[in-house]
């Protein structure tokens, strides 16, 4: 896991975006301010982790925030579960196309 390299009180949360998919550190400030801290959930309400990156830099930057917020340690952040496929595939190569 990579850790965050900025100080999350000093910063404008709506200009801090969290990843490709224009979600923002205010976003995940929202729903963390009304009582929903599971990153299942929240990942539904934003569609943090499903861009390109699938989830494999977002992630991370959701979990740190959730434990910085809830001043609870990051091992105490259940991480989703990994689905296939793990890294984004093009279609044709699934559907067996040169």
């Amino acid at each position: 896991m990579i850790k965050l390299n900025i100080d999350l009180e000093k910063v404008n949360p709506e200009e801090v975006f969290i990843c490709g998919c224009d979600v923002t550190l205010k976003d995940i400030l929202d729903l963390i301010d009304q009582g929903i801290t599971d990153i299942q959930l929240i990942k539904r309400l934003t569609h943090v982790g499903m861009g390109f990156c699938q989830g494999r830099y977002c992630i991370d930057t959701v979990a740190q925030v959730i434990a910085w917020k809830t001043e609870k340690d990051l091992k105490e952040i259940k991480l989703p579960d990994a689905r296939m496929p793990v890294r984004p595939v093009k279609m044709k190569v699934m559907a067996n196309e040169k």
